[in-house]
């Protein structure tokens, strides 16, 4: 098991909403392309899938965010030189203010799923969509690609584990990981999702919870009942 990259989000959402652009096309006999709707189609697929991963620093989408309020704070800050602008110093110190308060939010850790990882943050997400475009149809794909990214995040897994066979492991954690979580250092769980630096375990005795170790961390995991 691997946690999902930004590739694999936009596979995911990538076909959900073929399917639905089909939909419409054949069933409903509606265009989705005309004008200028297919680039906005593509940009709120793009961002959408991402979305919910604002909450990580590393993440493709939290990537583009310093560029927009990089490039917001240079365009500004040229324009302020050129000509004294009351607006461009405010939209300055917005850029400023929404790259101090991301990074101050973020969590640089497999375990950042905070408030941009569930479904109320989608829904309002989807309604400043609408406001913005005015397009059922656009709107429709940000809630595709968002809730797209929300199921293979947890849901998949999920679904996943319950048509597989578990395997229990026993695992053992350093001293300094099991005062950090608040656990003990021994515990028997079966892995839910394995990233590159961490597992997340479900672990079953002697606690029932949903609990992230890094590897580094661990001292030692092996299977039980083989």
């Amino acid at each position: 098991m691997i946690s999902l990259n930004a590739e694999g989000h936009l596979f995911i959402s990538g076909l959900l909403n073929i399917l639905f652009l089909v939909f419409v096309y054949y069933v409903l006999g509606m265009n989705p392309f005309q004008g200028s709707s297919f680039f906005l189609l593509i940009i709120t697929f793009f961002i959408f899938s991402l979305l919910p991963d604002i909450d990580h620093p590393l993440s493709k989408i939290s990537g583009i965010f310093y560029l927009c309020v990089i490039g917001l704070f240079l365009i500004s800050l040229l324009s302020l030189f050129n000509r004294f602008n009351f607006f461009d110093l405010l939209k300055m110190i917005a850029a400023v203010g929404l790259f101090l308060i991301h990074q101050g939010y973020a969590l640089n850790s497999p375990d950042h799923r905070r408030f941009p990882h569930t479904f109320k943050f989608g829904i309002v997400s989807c309604l400043i969509l609408f406001l913005l475009v005015n397009s059922w149809i656009v709107t429709t794909v940000g809630a595709i690609s968002f809730a797209s990214h929300i199921w293979a995040d947890k849901y998949m897994y999920e679904t996943f584990l319950k048509v597989k066979k578990r395997k229990d492991y026993q695992v053992e954690v350093t001293s300094w990981i099991a005062n950090e979580k608040r656990i003990p250092t021994q515990f028997q769980a079966i892995i839910v999702r394995e990233t590159e630096k961490a597992f997340l375990f479900r672990a079953n005795y002697p606690f029932q919870s949903d609990v992230w170790i890094p590897k580094s961390q661990i001292n030692y995991i092996y299977e039980l009942n083989n």
